[in-house]
């Protein structure tokens, strides 16, 4: 069982251990309890491991978002919303990202449009622009393509000096001299194609019909 004494110099009542139980009526009064004046209005008790007290503090008087010690706003603009960024740790305010028409892309540089341009990319700002676009409706619009005295029956030949395709009277071939493994010499009334493996060529030869023994009749 409990005794209390009372104190007749202050008139509190004291437990065995000494503890002033009226004294105690009081936050500030708690041994585990720091009160620090001057007291705001709507002020919290914080718990401070630093410390091991119970605080008072402003910590849970935000009213606005700048109050937030994780919250930078910097030159708020209307349509502005607040985003993370890894880098500081912080949440900030920046420029909605949700786009919903192509000039609000911070990309994308649209000046007077007008009817049939297209979107530009442009590497000197790496903005996309609106221009008239270069659509290639011919050969020589190619940008690797050169026609130069066009003349009929040419070809287009591919220039390694230049990198580029290029209108040439080179023939194809359209007669069998012309073949890379066929060889014709003079060649005569009757003759056939035959294979020479000697010089891995078919040439024109003269047909040799095969010796046939008639036998004894």
């Amino acid at each position: 069982m409990s005794i209390l004494t009372l104190n007749q110099g202050t008139n509190h009542q004291y437990t065995p251990d000494g503890k002033d139980i009226e004294g105690a009526i009081s936050l500030n009064n708690l041994s585990d309890v720091t009160i620090t004046v001057p007291l705001l209005n709507n002020q919290i008790l914080v718990y401070s491991t630093a410390t091991n007290q119970w605080i008072n503090t402003t910590t849970g008087n935000v009213t606005t978002l700048e109050e937030l010690t994780d919250v930078v706003v910097t030159n708020v603009q209307t349509g502005d919303v607040i985003a993370w960024n890894n880098t500081t740790s912080k949440w900030e305010n920046t420029a909605n990202s949700t786009a919903t028409t192509l000039v609000a892309l911070t990309d994308v540089d649209i000046t007077t449009p007008s009817n049939g341009q297209a979107l530009v990319y442009n590497t000197a700002n790496s903005e996309w622009e609106n221009g008239t676009a270069s659509v290639a409706v011919a050969i020589d619009d190619i940008t690797d393509v050169t026609i130069t005295g066009l003349t009929n029956g040419q070809v287009l030949q591919y220039n390694s000096t230049t990198s580029e395709w290029e209108n040439s009277s080179t023939a194809t071939s359209v007669a069998l001299d012309n073949i890379t493994d066929v060889t014709i010499t003079s060649v005569a009334n009757g003759q056939s194609l035959q294979y020479n493996s000697t010089t891995s060529k078919w040439e024109n030869a003269n047909i040799v019909a095969p010796l046939v023994d008639g036998g004894t009749y």
